[in-house]
Protein backbone atom coordinates (compact mmCIF):
# COMPACT_ATOMS: atom_id res chain seq x y z
CA UNK A 1 0.00 0.00 0.00
CA UNK A 2 1.16 3.61 -1.11
CA UNK A 3 2.28 5.72 1.84
CA UNK A 4 -0.52 8.43 3.42
CA UNK A 5 1.79 10.84 5.65
CA UNK A 6 1.48 14.55 6.07
CA UNK A 7 2.35 15.28 3.04
CA UNK A 8 0.80 13.09 0.88
CA UNK A 9 -2.28 14.22 2.92
CA UNK A 10 -1.87 17.90 1.69
CA UNK A 11 -1.00 16.79 -2.10
CA UNK A 12 -4.17 15.23 -2.13
CA UNK A 13 -6.59 18.60 -0.02
CA UNK A 14 -4.64 20.59 -2.71
CA UNK A 15 -6.10 18.31 -5.64
CA UNK A 16 -9.45 18.22 -4.50
CA UNK A 17 -9.98 21.91 -4.13
CA UNK A 18 -7.85 22.34 -7.42
CA UNK A 19 -11.10 20.29 -8.84
CA UNK A 20 -14.02 22.53 -7.56
CA UNK A 21 -12.78 24.75 -9.65
CA UNK A 22 -11.86 22.82 -12.91
CA UNK A 23 -13.63 19.68 -12.99
CA UNK A 24 -11.69 18.34 -15.73
CA UNK A 25 -9.12 17.35 -12.72
CA UNK A 26 -11.84 15.45 -10.98
CA UNK A 27 -10.65 12.01 -12.18
CA UNK A 28 -7.14 12.81 -11.83
CA UNK A 29 -8.05 13.43 -8.23
CA UNK A 30 -9.49 10.27 -7.24
CA UNK A 31 -7.33 8.16 -9.16
CA UNK A 32 -5.01 9.56 -7.49
CA UNK A 33 -6.95 9.11 -3.99
CA UNK A 34 -7.47 5.36 -5.23
CA UNK A 35 -3.68 5.12 -6.25
CA UNK A 36 -2.57 6.37 -2.07
CA UNK A 37 -5.35 3.94 -0.14
CA UNK A 38 -5.24 1.20 -2.46
CA UNK A 39 -8.96 1.04 -3.64
CA UNK A 40 -10.55 -1.30 -6.12
CA UNK A 41 -12.72 0.73 -8.20
CA UNK A 42 -13.62 4.25 -6.73
CA UNK A 43 -16.59 6.51 -7.96
CA UNK A 44 -17.80 10.21 -7.44
CA UNK A 45 -21.32 11.18 -9.40
CA UNK A 46 -23.76 13.99 -8.42
CA UNK A 47 -26.68 14.49 -9.76
CA UNK A 48 -29.81 16.71 -9.94
CA UNK A 49 -33.15 14.60 -9.11
CA UNK A 50 -35.29 16.62 -11.02
CA UNK A 51 -33.57 17.28 -14.19
CA UNK A 52 -31.57 14.48 -14.46
CA UNK A 53 -28.10 16.78 -14.89
CA UNK A 54 -25.41 15.41 -13.99
CA UNK A 55 -22.71 17.66 -12.39
CA UNK A 56 -19.98 15.27 -11.13
CA UNK A 57 -19.65 11.42 -12.94
CA UNK A 58 -16.24 10.55 -12.38
CA UNK A 59 -15.43 6.87 -12.31
CA UNK A 60 -11.71 6.40 -13.96
CA UNK A 61 -11.02 3.14 -11.98
CA UNK A 62 -14.17 1.19 -12.56
CA UNK A 63 -14.95 -0.76 -15.65
CA UNK A 64 -16.48 1.67 -18.40
CA UNK A 65 -19.35 -0.68 -19.36
CA UNK A 66 -20.45 -0.88 -15.41
CA UNK A 67 -22.85 2.22 -14.96
CA UNK A 68 -24.13 2.08 -18.53
CA UNK A 69 -25.27 -1.62 -17.66
CA UNK A 70 -26.06 -0.61 -13.94
CA UNK A 71 -28.52 2.81 -14.94
CA UNK A 72 -30.22 0.24 -17.97
CA UNK A 73 -30.87 -2.76 -16.26
CA UNK A 74 -30.66 -2.70 -12.52
CA UNK A 75 -31.39 1.26 -10.92
CA UNK A 76 -35.37 1.31 -11.01
CA UNK A 77 -34.51 -1.69 -8.55
CA UNK A 78 -32.09 -0.85 -6.70
CA UNK A 79 -33.55 -1.17 -3.05
CA UNK A 80 -30.22 0.69 -1.54
CA UNK A 81 -30.56 4.09 -3.00
CA UNK A 82 -33.19 5.12 0.03
CA UNK A 83 -31.04 3.86 2.64
CA UNK A 84 -27.80 5.41 1.41
CA UNK A 85 -29.04 8.93 0.58
CA UNK A 86 -31.11 8.92 4.43
CA UNK A 87 -27.67 8.90 5.81
CA UNK A 88 -25.77 12.03 7.36
CA UNK A 89 -23.61 13.43 3.88
CA UNK A 90 -20.31 13.58 4.44
CA UNK A 91 -20.20 10.16 7.16
CA UNK A 92 -18.47 7.11 5.88
CA UNK A 93 -19.97 3.50 5.89
CA UNK A 94 -19.90 0.06 4.65
CA UNK A 95 -22.44 -1.31 2.31
CA UNK A 96 -23.00 -4.11 4.65
CA UNK A 97 -24.69 -1.16 7.44
CA UNK A 98 -27.42 -1.16 5.16
CA UNK A 99 -27.55 -4.02 3.34
CA UNK A 100 -28.33 -7.44 5.14
CA UNK A 101 -26.70 -10.92 4.06
CA UNK A 102 -30.44 -12.24 2.74
CA UNK A 103 -30.58 -9.71 0.73
CA UNK A 104 -27.51 -9.75 -0.54
CA UNK A 105 -28.27 -13.18 -1.29
CA UNK A 106 -31.41 -12.82 -3.60
CA UNK A 107 -30.18 -9.38 -4.96
CA UNK A 108 -29.48 -9.29 -8.75
CA UNK A 109 -27.15 -6.20 -8.07
CA UNK A 110 -25.05 -8.38 -5.86
CA UNK A 111 -25.25 -12.01 -7.77
CA UNK A 112 -24.84 -10.46 -11.10
CA UNK A 113 -23.96 -7.24 -11.43
CA UNK A 114 -20.93 -6.68 -9.66
CA UNK A 115 -19.40 -10.36 -10.03
CA UNK A 116 -19.53 -9.45 -13.50
CA UNK A 117 -17.66 -6.15 -12.99
CA UNK A 118 -15.36 -6.89 -9.78
CA UNK A 119 -16.93 -4.83 -7.78
CA UNK A 120 -16.67 -6.20 -4.26
CA UNK A 121 -16.39 -5.32 -0.21
CA UNK A 122 -17.84 -1.52 -0.98
CA UNK A 123 -17.48 1.14 1.46
CA UNK A 124 -19.21 5.17 0.74
CA UNK A 125 -20.63 7.91 1.92
CA UNK A 126 -23.98 9.88 0.79
CA UNK A 127 -22.69 13.12 -0.28
CA UNK A 128 -25.95 14.72 -1.64
CA UNK A 129 -26.48 18.54 -1.54
CA UNK A 130 -30.05 20.34 -1.73
CA UNK A 131 -32.09 19.14 -4.74
CA UNK A 132 -29.18 16.76 -5.83
CA UNK A 133 -27.84 13.05 -4.96
CA UNK A 134 -24.40 12.77 -4.63
CA UNK A 135 -22.07 9.55 -3.93
CA UNK A 136 -18.45 8.88 -3.23
CA UNK A 137 -17.65 5.06 -3.21
CA UNK A 138 -14.88 3.14 -3.35
CA UNK A 139 -14.21 -1.21 -3.61
CA UNK A 140 -11.51 -3.44 -2.20
CA UNK A 141 -9.45 -4.76 -4.59
CA UNK A 142 -10.42 -8.27 -3.98
CA UNK A 143 -13.45 -10.40 -2.39
CA UNK A 144 -11.57 -11.63 0.33
CA UNK A 145 -9.85 -8.34 1.85
CA UNK A 146 -11.82 -6.03 3.79
CA UNK A 147 -10.89 -2.32 4.22
CA UNK A 148 -8.11 -1.67 6.69
CA UNK A 149 -8.23 0.84 9.57
CA UNK A 150 -5.51 3.27 7.26
CA UNK A 151 -7.91 3.29 4.65
CA UNK A 152 -10.82 3.69 6.68
CA UNK A 153 -9.67 6.81 8.22
CA UNK A 154 -7.76 7.74 5.32
CA UNK A 155 -11.17 7.54 3.25
CA UNK A 156 -13.24 9.96 6.07
CA UNK A 157 -10.28 12.00 6.44
CA UNK A 158 -11.05 13.41 2.79
CA UNK A 159 -14.73 13.19 2.85
CA UNK A 160 -15.37 17.01 4.17
CA UNK A 161 -13.04 18.67 1.59
CA UNK A 162 -14.73 16.60 -1.41
CA UNK A 163 -18.36 17.45 0.35
CA UNK A 164 -17.07 21.54 -0.01
CA UNK A 165 -15.18 20.64 -3.10
CA UNK A 166 -18.31 19.37 -5.11
CA UNK A 167 -20.44 22.36 -3.56
CA UNK A 168 -18.02 24.80 -5.05
CA UNK A 169 -18.13 22.71 -8.36
CA UNK A 170 -21.64 23.05 -8.00
CA UNK A 171 -22.22 26.33 -7.51
CA UNK A 172 -19.56 27.24 -9.93
CA UNK A 173 -21.66 25.21 -13.05
CA UNK A 174 -25.17 26.64 -11.52
CA UNK A 175 -23.60 30.06 -12.04
CA UNK A 176 -22.42 29.62 -15.33
CA UNK A 177 -25.91 27.35 -16.50
CA UNK A 178 -27.80 30.98 -15.19
CA UNK A 179 -25.22 33.33 -17.07
CA UNK A 180 -26.42 31.06 -20.19
CA UNK A 181 -30.11 31.22 -19.88
CA UNK A 182 -29.77 34.91 -19.09
CA UNK A 183 -28.01 35.72 -21.93
CA UNK A 184 -30.16 33.56 -24.31
CA UNK A 185 -33.04 35.45 -22.80
CA UNK A 186 -31.63 38.64 -23.76
CA UNK A 187 -31.40 37.79 -27.07
CA UNK A 188 -35.07 37.16 -27.17
CA UNK A 189 -35.72 41.07 -25.58
CA UNK A 190 -36.25 43.53 -28.90
CA UNK A 191 -34.29 46.66 -26.89
CA UNK A 192 -30.88 46.38 -27.78
CA UNK A 193 -28.75 45.42 -24.29
CA UNK A 194 -24.66 46.34 -24.22
CA UNK A 195 -22.86 44.94 -21.25
CA UNK A 196 -19.65 47.54 -20.68
CA UNK A 197 -17.23 46.58 -17.80
CA UNK A 198 -14.28 48.76 -16.73
CA UNK A 199 -15.52 50.66 -19.57
CA UNK A 200 -15.25 48.41 -22.13
CA UNK A 201 -17.62 46.65 -24.39
CA UNK A 202 -18.08 42.95 -22.80
CA UNK A 203 -21.41 42.01 -24.42
CA UNK A 204 -24.17 43.11 -26.24
CA UNK A 205 -27.74 40.90 -27.28
CA UNK A 206 -29.14 40.09 -30.72
CA UNK A 207 -31.15 43.73 -30.78
CA UNK A 208 -27.63 45.34 -30.31
CA UNK A 209 -25.92 44.00 -33.16
CA UNK A 210 -28.86 44.61 -35.50
CA UNK A 211 -28.49 48.30 -33.95
CA UNK A 212 -24.72 48.60 -34.69
CA UNK A 213 -25.37 46.95 -38.11
CA UNK A 214 -28.01 49.38 -39.04
CA UNK A 215 -24.81 52.19 -38.63
CA UNK A 216 -26.71 55.04 -36.94
CA UNK A 217 -25.05 53.33 -33.46
CA UNK A 218 -21.65 52.51 -33.31
CA UNK A 219 -18.67 50.89 -31.06
CA UNK A 220 -15.64 53.54 -30.97
CA UNK A 221 -12.60 52.57 -28.71
CA UNK A 222 -14.84 49.69 -26.97
CA UNK A 223 -17.39 52.29 -26.24
CA UNK A 224 -21.31 52.85 -27.30
CA UNK A 225 -21.21 56.02 -29.98
CA UNK A 226 -23.58 57.53 -32.32
CA UNK A 227 -22.27 58.29 -35.80
CA UNK A 228 -23.94 62.11 -36.12
CA UNK A 229 -21.95 64.74 -34.00
CA UNK A 230 -24.45 66.33 -32.74
CA UNK A 231 -26.04 63.63 -31.10
CA UNK A 232 -22.95 62.03 -30.21
CA UNK A 233 -21.93 65.20 -28.40
CA UNK A 234 -25.42 64.50 -26.32
CA UNK A 235 -24.90 60.72 -26.32
CA UNK A 236 -21.78 61.15 -24.34
CA UNK A 237 -22.30 63.99 -22.21
CA UNK A 238 -25.30 61.77 -21.19
CA UNK A 239 -23.45 58.59 -20.42
CA UNK A 240 -20.53 60.58 -18.41
CA UNK A 241 -23.19 62.22 -16.42
CA UNK A 242 -25.15 59.48 -14.78
CA UNK A 243 -23.84 58.68 -11.20
CA UNK A 244 -27.19 57.27 -10.55
CA UNK A 245 -28.63 53.47 -10.08
CA UNK A 246 -30.64 54.12 -13.13
CA UNK A 247 -30.95 57.34 -15.21
CA UNK A 248 -33.91 59.16 -16.60
CA UNK A 249 -34.05 58.07 -20.37
CA UNK A 250 -32.25 60.12 -23.68
CA UNK A 251 -33.86 60.29 -26.37
CA UNK A 252 -32.64 60.62 -30.05
CA UNK A 253 -33.57 60.64 -33.48
CA UNK A 254 -32.54 59.16 -36.31
CA UNK A 255 -33.57 61.66 -39.25
CA UNK A 256 -32.39 59.36 -41.77
CA UNK A 257 -34.88 56.42 -41.11
CA UNK A 258 -37.31 58.44 -39.04
CA UNK A 259 -36.31 56.42 -36.18
CA UNK A 260 -36.60 57.71 -32.79
CA UNK A 261 -34.45 55.54 -29.86
CA UNK A 262 -34.65 55.23 -25.87
CA UNK A 263 -31.54 55.01 -24.50
CA UNK A 264 -31.17 53.97 -20.51
CA UNK A 265 -27.93 53.17 -18.55
CA UNK A 266 -27.95 51.05 -15.66
CA UNK A 267 -25.45 49.68 -13.23
CA UNK A 268 -26.11 46.17 -12.97
CA UNK A 269 -24.52 45.99 -9.11
CA UNK A 270 -24.39 49.02 -7.11
CA UNK A 271 -22.85 49.34 -3.90
CA UNK A 272 -24.71 51.49 -1.51
CA UNK A 273 -22.79 52.83 1.48
CA UNK A 274 -23.25 55.51 4.07
CA UNK A 275 -26.64 56.45 2.10
CA UNK A 276 -24.37 57.12 -1.10
CA UNK A 277 -24.56 54.69 -3.92
CA UNK A 278 -20.91 53.53 -5.47
CA UNK A 279 -20.83 53.07 -8.98
CA UNK A 280 -19.60 49.02 -9.96
CA UNK A 281 -17.07 48.51 -12.84
CA UNK A 282 -19.75 47.10 -14.57
CA UNK A 283 -22.57 48.90 -17.01
CA UNK A 284 -25.50 48.27 -18.73
CA UNK A 285 -26.92 50.18 -21.67
CA UNK A 286 -30.35 49.48 -23.02
CA UNK A 287 -31.36 50.99 -25.97
CA UNK A 288 -35.28 50.74 -27.48
CA UNK A 289 -36.37 51.85 -30.85
CA UNK A 290 -39.67 54.05 -30.55
CA UNK A 291 -40.41 55.04 -34.16
CA UNK A 292 -39.08 53.49 -37.58
CA UNK A 293 -39.30 50.11 -37.22
CA UNK A 294 -38.87 48.08 -40.46
CA UNK A 295 -42.53 47.47 -42.55
CA UNK A 296 -44.13 44.08 -40.47
CA UNK A 297 -45.23 41.03 -42.07
CA UNK A 298 -48.51 40.29 -42.41
CA UNK A 299 -48.18 37.03 -39.97
CA UNK A 300 -46.71 39.35 -37.64
CA UNK A 301 -49.79 41.87 -37.52
CA UNK A 302 -51.73 39.00 -37.44
CA UNK A 303 -50.85 37.34 -34.42
CA UNK A 304 -50.35 41.05 -33.20
CA UNK A 305 -53.94 40.84 -33.59
CA UNK A 306 -54.97 37.61 -32.51
CA UNK A 307 -57.12 38.43 -29.69
CA UNK A 308 -58.92 41.29 -30.48
CA UNK A 309 -61.33 39.14 -33.40
CA UNK A 310 -60.42 41.39 -36.37
CA UNK A 311 -61.83 40.04 -39.52
CA UNK A 312 -59.18 39.29 -42.42
CA UNK A 313 -59.86 42.69 -44.38
CA UNK A 314 -59.52 44.64 -40.70
CA UNK A 315 -55.85 42.91 -40.68
CA UNK A 316 -55.19 43.80 -44.10
CA UNK A 317 -55.83 47.38 -43.08
CA UNK A 318 -53.84 47.18 -39.68
CA UNK A 319 -51.04 46.17 -42.05
CA UNK A 320 -51.13 48.55 -44.54
CA UNK A 321 -51.40 51.33 -42.01
CA UNK A 322 -48.27 50.08 -39.75
CA UNK A 323 -46.25 50.02 -43.22
CA UNK A 324 -46.84 53.32 -43.55
CA UNK A 325 -48.60 52.59 -46.75
CA UNK A 326 -51.90 54.77 -47.66
CA UNK A 327 -55.41 53.85 -47.39
CA UNK A 328 -55.98 55.02 -50.96
CA UNK A 329 -53.16 52.70 -52.47
CA UNK A 330 -54.93 49.91 -50.45
CA UNK A 331 -58.30 50.63 -51.24
CA UNK A 332 -57.56 50.42 -55.45
CA UNK A 333 -55.30 47.44 -55.30
CA UNK A 334 -57.99 45.68 -53.19
CA UNK A 335 -60.44 46.94 -55.65
CA UNK A 336 -62.80 48.29 -53.13
CA UNK A 337 -64.43 51.93 -52.01
CA UNK A 338 -61.69 53.86 -50.07
CA UNK A 339 -64.69 54.87 -47.37
CA UNK A 340 -65.38 50.70 -47.38
CA UNK A 341 -61.37 51.26 -46.01
CA UNK A 342 -61.69 53.68 -43.88
CA UNK A 343 -64.88 51.91 -42.18
CA UNK A 344 -62.66 48.71 -41.63
CA UNK A 345 -59.75 50.37 -39.52
CA UNK A 346 -62.46 52.40 -37.93
CA UNK A 347 -63.82 48.97 -36.88
CA UNK A 348 -60.58 47.38 -35.80
CA UNK A 349 -59.33 50.69 -34.04
CA UNK A 350 -62.58 49.82 -32.49
CA UNK A 351 -62.40 46.21 -31.17
CA UNK A 352 -58.89 46.95 -29.81
CA UNK A 353 -60.00 49.74 -27.92
CA UNK A 354 -57.67 52.40 -29.83
CA UNK A 355 -58.74 55.59 -30.36
CA UNK A 356 -55.54 57.18 -32.66
CA UNK A 357 -53.60 55.64 -34.97
CA UNK A 358 -50.56 57.22 -32.55
CA UNK A 359 -52.00 54.68 -30.23
CA UNK A 360 -52.64 52.02 -32.38
CA UNK A 361 -48.46 52.36 -33.37
CA UNK A 362 -47.81 52.50 -29.57
CA UNK A 363 -49.63 49.27 -28.79
CA UNK A 364 -47.92 47.72 -31.93
CA UNK A 365 -44.10 49.25 -30.56
CA UNK A 366 -44.82 47.62 -27.07
CA UNK A 367 -46.02 44.33 -28.64
CA UNK A 368 -42.74 44.23 -30.90
CA UNK A 369 -40.75 45.36 -27.94
CA UNK A 370 -42.22 42.32 -25.58
CA UNK A 371 -42.04 39.72 -28.19
CA UNK A 372 -45.14 38.20 -29.34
Amino acid sequence: MASWDEETYDHIIRQIYEAANNPEVWNQTINEIGDRLDFGAIHLMLVSYESGFEYLGAAPREDSGFNAEYLRDYALEDFRRVRIFSRPSGVAFDERMIVSEEERQNSAIHQELFPKHKIYNIMGSNMSIGDCQGWFGVTTKNESEDFTDEQRSGFQRLLPHILQSMRITKSNLDLQISRNLAFEAVDEINSGIFLFLNGQLANMNRAGREFIKEGFFTIKDGNLACRQTLINSRLQTYLEGTDQVMEGPLIVLDSRQHAEYCIRTHDPAPNFSMGKVKQSAGRLISITKLRGFKSPTLGEVESFALCYGLSEAEIQVLHAVLSYNGLKELSAARGVNLDTVRKQLKSAMAKMDVSSQKELFQMFERYRILGS
